[in-house]
């Protein structure tokens, strides 16, 4: 009786002491208000146009703040990485595709699954090309990334497959030019929504197409964010049509 005494006695001052000292606590305690332990989890879904999207998964009576990316992921697609059950109810934490930015907790009953993730906006809400000063566009090997920047700041990321070993991408310093909705090539197939950006055929495109103006490989679009084009850089559908519909001609394009 004693020691458990003196244990409580030693809790309660460091408490106190905490709270003089400005010191942020955590205190667990066996209630249903409880956040378990989360898990681990994968895939791809669609967040609903009103979901809630929390910085936390979200119980009542505890304080939580909405997440600041709540409109640009309102309607879009976001990757699972971790969930979580509370009295009933799961949640799960998705990040933006293209960045892995976190975009916060969303209930499962807001989210759905798409039938492919490729054929989805892998970075969010665009942007408003006419609003971004200094426009340019940055594509990186190493990471299968198309990046969208305002000067050096990145403002929008895309998955992308850029060239695989044997058809690698060029790198450096281009410009980009006009396309057209699709394109055939009796020796390397074809895509839709393209933009050159290097003389000698690359381009920006969607997934390829197993025949001129048709139906999207799905084979090759679950291998989105690997390299494995024949030297053009392969976006979303969702993306590539956007980025054909939207990106001025003349903006600065890096390979690295």
């Amino acid at each position: 009786m004693k020691k458990r005494l003196l244990i409580n006695l030693g809790l309660s001052l460091l408490c106190i002491i905490g709270v003089g000292l400005g010191l942020s606590t955590t205190i667990t305690a066996k209630t249903t208000g409880d956040v378990p332990a989360v898990a681990k989890a994968t895939g791809y879904r669609l967040v609903n146009q009103d979901a809630q999207v929390w910085t936390k998964p979200y119980i009542a009576g505890l304080d939580n703040v909405k997440s600041e990316n709540t409109k640009q992921i309102q309607g879009y697609m976001i990757r699972l990485t971790e969930q979580v059950k509370i009295n009933g109810t799961k949640y799960y934490l998705g990040v933006f595709p293209g960045s892995g930015k976190s975009a916060g907790w969303i209930k499962a009953t807001d989210l759905k699954t798409p039938q492919y993730f490729w054929t989805k906006a892998t970075g969010g809400k665009y942007i408003n090309v006419k609003k971004t000063k200094n426009l340019n566009v940055e594509v990186s090997l190493k990471k299968q990334r198309v990046y969208l920047k305002s000067g050096h700041k990145v403002v929008y990321t895309m998955m992308a497959s850029t060239g695989k070993k044997t058809s690698k991408t060029p790198k450096g310093h281009y410009t980009l030019h006009s396309g057209g909705k699709w394109f055939w090539s009796a020796a390397y197939g074809g895509a839709k929504y393209w933009r050159e950006f290097a003389a000698g055929g690359y381009y920006f495109h969607t997934i390829d197409t197993v025949s001129p103006n048709g139906k999207y490989s799905v084979v090759n679009g679950n291998k989105l964010g690997q390299a494995v084009s024949h030297g053009c850089v392969r976006l979303s559908i969702a993306d590539a049509k956007w980025f054909y519909k939207n990106m001025p001609n003349g903006v600065k394009v890096y390979v690295h």
